[in-house]
């Protein structure tokens, strides 16, 4: 700050003089002005759970892990990208006039 007062100081960046006072004091006490880490939620999936259920169940849809992990589809995408996994494709194929399909 140079010798300057909190007001000349915030008039110049134009913020309250609270916020330098604010600065100041954490400058002081910690030696920097960076903000706290702020925690994120927990992930819902570990790479150890993931690898034990494609471990026990190699051929899973995604629907079945998102199912399992509570997730959404697109949730056990990002995971699977994440640990390394390439996504396999189904193509559903109706049989004949009946609903069922069938997975190649």
């Amino acid at each position: 700050m140079d010798g300057k007062t909190y007001t000349q100081v915030s008039k110049e960046l134009r913020i309250s003089p609270q916020s330098i006072r604010n600065w100041h004091t954490r400058f002081l006490a910690v030696g920097h002005c960076k903000n706290k880490k702020q925690p994120g939620a927990r992930p819902r999936v570990t790479e150890e759970a993931f690898m034990a259920f494609h471990k026990a169940y190699p051929n899973a849809l995604q629907k079945d892990a998102a199912a399992y992990f509570g997730i959404s589809r697109t949730g056990i995408q990002y995971w699977y990208m994440k640990f390394g996994f390439r996504l396999k494709k189904t193509f559903p194929v109706r049989c004949g006039r009946s609903r069922k399909t069938k997975n190649f």
